[in-house]
């Protein structure tokens, strides 16, 4: 029974130094370091026995990080590094270097809460500290964006939405949800109501509604036609009037008509 209040009290004196001295440090925050590859995350805390007592170290230590208070599974853990950590009057001091796209799964919205669990590997692997809440000024770690219209993508860079390329002949534009997303043109199959004839149009042809459809036509007069024969009254005289007709008139005279001259 001594034993099981040992424990308790260790624990509970361990978690209210770590809740005391808790220190979350961001360096380069992603709203102003777009083409940062790496964040550094440091965090302070102290370890001490049932008695109060801090260790002298060094430690291995486990971090991991939660969306949630109690239970479920971390959304990343942390050993790389922490293999032998010193301490000093039992506390700590660790510096952890996140990717781009790790900060983001840890940190990517700043709505969201997040919570650091530690846990002593060398005297405690199993029974790990309570977690404690990250609390930090939003503007510090990431401007609050909507993720429909703009975002920050899987390397922490804030990008307009979507992070994808479009495909040939896709267009930006809304979703029913407001994102931003690529898509391709409508197919018209109607104007006004009217059905549009699946018939391919000919170079020079414009859509006609015939009165049960929209179909391809050509305009009256476009393509124009051919010459056939051409006449003349006298006194205006026609030549070769089926192929290239040539057109004339003589001029006037006492006994004809014909065109005036002034010479």
């Amino acid at each position: 029974m001594m034993d099981k209040f040992n424990h308790c009290w260790r624990k509970a004196i361990q978690s209210l130094f770590i809740g005391l001295l808790a220190l979350v440090f961001f360096v380069g925050a992603a709203s102003t370091l777009a083409a940062q590859t790496n964040y550094d995350f440091s965090y302070t805390g102290r370890l001490v026995d049932s008695v109060g007592k801090p260790y002298s170290g060094p430690v291995a230590l486990k971090v991991s990080f939660f969306h949630v208070a109690a239970d479920g599974t971390p959304v990343l853990t942390v050993t790389n590094g922490l293999e032998s950590v010193t301490l000093q009057e039992g506390i700590f001091q660790i510096k952890l270097t996140l990717s781009a796209a790790n900060y983001s799964l840890v940190f990517g919205d700043v709505a969201q809460p997040t919570y650091i669990e530690i846990t002593d590997l060398t005297h405690a692997p199993t029974a790990p500290f309570p977690r404690q809440q990250v609390n930090m000024i939003p503007y510090a770690a990431r401007i609050p964006v909507d993720n429909k219209t703009v975002g920050f993508n899987s390397d922490g860079q804030l990008s307009v939405k979507p992070f994808t390329q479009p495909a040939a002949g896709e267009f930006l534009t809304k979703d029913g949800s407001g994102n931003f997303v690529w898509a391709s043109p409508p197919s018209a199959t109607s104007i006004q109501g009217q059905t549009i004839d699946t018939a391919t149009p000919s170079n020079g042809q414009v859509l006609t509604y015939d009165g049960s459809k929209w179909t391809p036509t050509s305009p009256a007069g476009v393509n124009g036609g051919t010459v056939t024969n051409v006449t003349g009254s006298g006194p205006i005289s026609v030549t070769n009037n089926t192929t290239t007709p040539g057109i004339s008139i003589s001029q006037a005279s006492g006994v004809g008509d014909g065109y005036l001259s002034c010479q």
